[in-house]
């Protein structure tokens, strides 16, 4: 194997280390060591925590959807992090129009994505599902968290594109054995913030 190039995933940057000097090479490591303290990375391997936690404190604090007369934000966060499915990633050829409709974000409905998301994007989405390193939220949660018997709203790791102008997230929301919602939404950033794009997948059950 070429020990001569290594990759930095956070920058997707190839260095050529064959040239460098012995200083340069130590000067390397201290930028590494540095970089990695300051874009830690305790959620997924290739996107910075902070990016990660900013999107879902902002999510907690903005969202709009209500169930009865209670805003979704003070609803039980459960800091269960839950994991894509492959199958939610990709279209299936072998399957039904209706079977990728409610399985796949690319599926008939939403053509759209190819025209926002290129190629690079939809690998980088499926690495980042790839990468997750724990299953448990930890950082401070901005928003009032009101306690409620069976209600709990539980979030997978937002993915973004290679620009993080574009986050697909799903979110599951349980209020009993019979009762629940999951859906996966695509947010876009603006200059305002993060707003609600398109409602990719999802339904009650």
């Amino acid at each position: 194997m070429n020990t001569d190039f290594f990759v930095v995933d956070f920058n997707s940057v190839i260095f050529d280390k064959s040239n460098f000097t012995p200083m340069q090479k130590i000067l390397f490591c201290l930028l590494l060591i540095v970089a990695s303290s300051t874009y830690g990375q305790t959620y997924n391997k290739l996107i910075p925590d902070k990016d990660i936690s900013d999107f879902i404190n902002w999510k907690l604090i903005n969202d709009t959807f209500k169930n009865g007369n209670v805003p979704k934000k003070f609803f039980n966060f459960n800091t269960t992090i839950i994991k894509w499915r492959p199958v939610e990633l990709k279209y299936d050829s072998t399957k039904s129009k209706a079977e990728n409709e409610g399985r796949s974000i690319y599926n008939p409905r939403t053509r759209f994505l190819d025209s926002i998301l290129s190629l690079k994007d939809k690998e980088f989405i499926i690495r980042q599902s790839n990468s997750y390193i724990t299953n448990e939220w930890t950082f401070d949660i901005e928003s009032d968290i009101i306690e409620k018997e069976n209600y709990k709203y539980y979030y997978t790791l937002p993915l973004f594109s290679l620009d993080k102008q574009y986050a697909i997230l799903k979110e599951v929301y349980y209020c009993g054995q019979t009762c629940g919602e999951e859906r996966t939404i695509l947010y876009q950033h603006t200059n305002k913030g993060w707003i609600w794009y398109k409602w990719l997948t999802g339904g009650v059950y």
